[in-house]
């Protein structure tokens, strides 16, 4: 009964299995057709690779990897060593040579290789070309004399076909001579002042025939009064002078005991005379400026710098006597603005001991005292009251000012801060006390903050009204009103 029950079982999950198969192959089938009803570009496609794909393989495995001619892995022997060539021992002969400054043994070594260089056989050993000039070379460096040294460069950058390197630094060092230096420095100059005279005779030309010839003695007049005023703000001695004067120097440095040497002294004195005039005139100037700008300081600096240039030149020493007078005069009011001790009893005025009393009593505010010596100053009939009130007037400002401050009306007092400081400064020395305050960041942050305002805005206004005139005229040589009028 058992195994009866057991093949019936069997036998049922086999059937049921082939079922299954046998449906999910029908349906599958089914799948594929209709896909390939519905997309038979994509069917073709996928064909046609795998088509591709077989060929390439079969072709790929008909051709069989090739078989290496030669040792894969090679001997750990060493190379022999390289042999010297002849041109390669001769070399080393001319060089020992050089090392000595032998010059018969280099000659005769250099005469070998130009030899061998004529010779078909071994010419490919001595590379004329490059060996040859080299050697040449090495031969020059041996001499003492740079200037020889620089004429036997210039020789040999005669010969055709020299190495770049090698040409280069020939170059470098045949123009490395302090006479051509000074020359190419100073023909600088006279090419800058002919194109600078070129330019302003073809501008006006060009301009004339373009805009008609009705206009052209307007445009030539303007032109070579620009160009007389440019010649007018040259330095008299630029840079290319001073450059030319350096090599020169430089030069007598070197060769003292040259025959060129007399001319070059006399040339060299002459550039240090017109040195000395063109500092000087600069620094006078610059003086000037400075005094014009309230600069004592640093118009005294450039007086004395011109000075050094020209000791004997009264101007430049009236520049440093008026700057030393407006020096003292800045110092002795500093020090009497910043004294402690007290001043002369004849510099006191009446009443000055009650109004320092009623300041410092301790049931008196200081407003009340100030503003009683203001109604002095103000009202009275004795004239004598009334002139030491006035002389009092400075000290009651400033403590009434500070008080108004303190107690928070901060716009009244600096109101009467600004008043007390347009005071004379002669009379008194609180109006230099209320500038410095009304001048100073710290103190006064807002006005300096107004200020800069003010300054960023005119500057602002000026560029955009005056352009390239902003900050002054273009000739500093020439009056304002000139240098204005020619622009």
């Amino acid at each position: 009964m058992i195994d009866s029950a057991t093949d019936n079982a069997i036998n049922n999950a086999i059937n049921n299995a082939a079922n299954d198969a046998a449906n999910d192959a029908t349906g599958n089938a089914t799948d594929q057709a209709t896909n390939n009803r519905r997309f038979p570009l994509a069917r073709d496609l996928c064909l046609l690779m795998a088509s591709v794909a077989v060929l390439l393989s079969s072709a790929g495995c008909k051709s069989p990897a090739a078989v290496p001619d030669r040792e894969i892995l090679t001997s750990l022997v060493p190379p022999g060593a390289l042999q010297p060539s002849q041109a390669d021992l001769v070399s080393e002969r001319l060089i020992a040579a050089a090392l000595v400054s032998d010059h018969e043994s280099m000659d005769s070594a250099l005469g070998r290789l130009e030899d061998m260089a004529q010779d078909p056989a071994l010419e490919s050993e001595v590379d004329p070309k490059r060996r040859i000039p080299l050697s040449q070379d090495l031969i020059n460096a041996t001499l003492d004399d740079p200037r020889a040294y620089r004429a036997a460069c210039e020789d040999l950058l005669k010969t055709r076909g020299l190495d770049p390197a090698l040409k280069k630094r020939l170059t470098d060092c045949y123009q490395d001579d302090p006479l051509r230096l000074a020359r190419r420095r100073t023909l600088d100059v006279w090419e800058s002042l002919w194109a600078t005279t070129f330019n302003a005779a073809s501008e006006p030309l060009g301009r004339s025939l373009l805009s008609g010839l009705v206009l052209a003695p307007y445009y030539i007049a303007s032109s070579a009064a620009h160009y007389l005023a440019s010649l007018n703000e040259r330095d008299r001695f630029p840079v290319q002078y001073r450059q030319a004067l350096v090599h020169r120097e430089r030069f007598l440095a070197r060769y003292p005991d040259a025959p060129e040497s007399p001319e070059i002294e006399e040339k060299v004195a002459k550039a240090r005379r017109g040195l000395a005039k063109d500092q000087r005139k600069r620094h006078i100037f610059k003086a000037e400026q400075a005094l014009k700008l309230g600069s004592p300081r640093l118009a005294a600096v450039m007086a004395r710098r011109a000075l050094d240039y020209d000791p004997e030149s009264k101007k430049a020493a009236a520049l440093v006597d008026e700057a030393e007078a407006r020096i003292a005069r800045e110092r002795a009011l500093k020090l009497r603005s910043e004294q402690a001790a007290p001043p002369p009893a004849a510099v006191v005025g009446p009443g000055s001991e009650e109004f320092a009393l009623a300041l410092l009593a301790p049931d008196t505010e200081p407003a009340v005292a100030a503003r009683r010596v203001l109604h002095e100053a103000r009202k009275g009939d004795d004239p004598a009251t009334q002139r030491a009130a006035r002389e009092r007037v400075g000290e009651a400002s400033y403590v009434l000012a500070m008080s108004q401050y303190e107690s928070g009306a901060e716009s009244a007092s600096w109101e009467r801060l600004i008043s007390l400081a347009k005071q004379d400064p002669t009379r008194s020395a609180m109006p230099r006390h209320a500038t410095a305050l009304i001048v100073s960041p710290a103190e006064n942050p807002y006005r300096a903050f107004r200020a800069s305002e003010r300054r960023q805005r005119r500057s602002e206004f000026k560029w955009w009204w005056l352009g390239p005139f902003a900050r002054g005229p273009r000739y500093r040589s020439l009056t304002p009103l000139l240098s204005y009028t020619l622009d």
